[in-house]
Order: C-alpha cells, then structure tokens, then sequence
C-alpha cells in the first residue's frame, strides 16, 4: 500500500469519528434543549412555551 493510501485511509477515518461525534454532540444539544424547556415550563408555566421555542428554534 503506498503512503498516499495510507493517508487516504486515515482521512478517511477521521472524518467517520468527526461525522461521529457530531452527531452525539447534536443529540446532546437536542436533549439539553428539551431540559430547559421542561424547566421553564415547571417555573413559569407552559403559556411561557411559545415564546421560548421561538427563541429556541434559531438552534
């Protein structure tokens, strides 16, 4: 295998653990969203919602 495979292959891999880890990083995003929506409904109520999952939304 010459070096440029090699280096091919490890790109490669790279890019499948980066392409990984976004996608765990999007779902904890996802479920901290939901936290703090479930905590200002338990605070103020969930007429509150509305406004926040406006603001929420642009994530």
């Amino acid at each position: 295998m010459s070096d440029i495979d090699k280096v091919t292959q490890e790109n490669s891999a790279d890019v499948e653990e980066t392409a990984a880890a976004i996608i765990e990083i999007e779902n904890q995003i996802i479920d901290m969203k939901n936290l703090v929506l479930k905590l200002i409904s338990l605070i103020r109520g969930k007429d509150d919602l509305r406004y926040v999952h406006k603001r929420f939304d642009k994530f």
